[in-house]
Formats: structure tokens, sequence, C-alpha cells
């Protein structure tokens, strides 16, 4: 059986990725900072416990995986949380800690797993209004690109050790059972909802179930590599 490691795998995107790679008949393995707190964890999954920070306890778990998928990361605004200085370095540290413990990790694994995917998002563009955008566009200048820049580029150490390296970036996932979604409508049951400002701001997207598939069609795919934008085809504004 093909094992996959997912950090962040008890997150919105990690368990509908988890559910479709266990119909797939893959084994999953989850890495949480409190595996004894880790909540609803689907029948067959394994919960290990690591740090975040290093590949300390479970690179044993590497050798011979099949594929890493790195999600972990503090949240950037699921529920919608203010942006202070404290908090924007948290969720920068907290993805490069992520990186360097994967990569630790595959350091020291005898048998190399065969991809890996590390998530990013189209945040990495910047604003470009209405620009089209594709996956050979360049950074962008703010918190988020430059955050998404970074976590690539620590990333990219994981192609010289000779592994397929996946870039997901991702729109905003959207789907009723959580994330972004439940607070966008939530003005709107309140009929107080409308749109931000002039609501001509693109919103790059997602549906769940889209994502969990391309992901699972990036790690099986032997010739996927670099950077992928992982969105609807067509954008849609604010409005």
């Amino acid at each position: 059986m093909k094992r996959v490691i997912i950090t962040g795998g008890s997150g919105f995107i990690g368990r509908a990725l988890t559910r479709e790679l266990l119909d797939a008949g893959y084994e999953i393995v989850w890495l949480s900072r409190n595996p004894e707190k880790t909540r609803d964890v689907p029948t067959g999954v394994r919960v290990e416990k690591w740090d975040a920070r290093t590949a300390q306890g479970w690179s044993a778990l590497a050798d011979g995986a099949f594929a890493i998928v790195n999600f972990a990361g503090e949240s950037v605004g699921v529920p919608p949380v203010r942006w202070t200085n404290e908090r924007k370095q948290r969720i920068r540290n907290s993805r490069l800690n992520a990186v360097n413990a994967v990569l630790e990790a595959v350091r020291l694994a005898r048998e190399k797993p065969r991809v890996v995917v590390q998530a990013s998002a189209v945040g990495y563009y910047g604003a470009r209004g209405d620009e089209i955008i594709t996956e050979k566009n360049s950074a962008g200048h703010d918190f988020l690109a430059d955050t998404a820049s970074a976590i690539e580029g620590a990333s990219a150490a994981i192609e010289e050790l000779g592994i397929r390296r996946v870039i997901t970036r991702f729109g905003l996932p959207l789907d009723k059972s959580g994330g972004a979604f439940p607070f966008l409508v939530l003005p709107f049951r309140f009929f107080v909802g409308g749109p931000l400002g002039s609501g001509r701001q693109f919103v790059p997207w997602i549906h769940l179930r889209d994502a969990t598939r391309a992901i699972k069609f990036l790690i099986e795919r032997e010739d996927a590599r670099g950077a992928y934008n992982i969105t609807a085809p067509e954008p849609l504004t604010n409005a």
C-alpha cells in the first residue's frame, strides 16, 4: 500500500484530500503537534506526532513513502482574524519551519519519497486587478506574495535531492462544510450581505472536491512538477 504523509491533514483541505486518497487505497499518515487532541480522525488514518520544525520522531515514516503533502501552517484568516505584525510573522515562520522539517526528513530517508507536494496560494502573484495570470507570472510584492515566494523558494531544495516537487497555488477553496464559505455566507443569512467596496475585486476560487482531485492527479502524474494554479477556469468578482 502506498503511504502518503500529510502535514496539516486535519485541516479543511487535508481532510478532504484524506478521504479522496483513502477511497483510492492509499495508506494515510497525518502529522500533528497534538495527536491526542486530534478529533474525528477517519478510520484507517494514523496520527503521528511532530514538532512542525524538525524531522525528529517521524523521519522514519518518510523512508519509503510514496508522497509527502505539506499543508502545515497557521491559518491566514479562517475564521477572519486581524493581521497584526506578530500574527504575520507566525504565518510566515510556521510555513517555513514546516518546509524545513520536510526537507530534513527527505534528506534522512534512504528510500526517498517519489514526490513532495508543497502548498502555496495564488496570493503569490499579489494584487493584479483583472490581469490574466498564469503559473509563469512572477511574484508580487505584498505580504502574501512575499510569504508564498519564500515558501516556494525554501522548498526548491527538494528538487536538488532528485525528488519531484509540485507547488499547488490554491485559489479560495469553497465548500458548504467549512473553510471560508460559511463566513462569506453568514452576513446574507442576516440580510446584511453585499459586495465589499466596489465589488470588482477578482476572487480566484476552486471547489473543494476539484481541489482534492487535482492534488491526487498531481501526486500520481510522474511528469507533473513545478507550479500549478489550483483554481476554477473562470475567476469571479466579489460582487
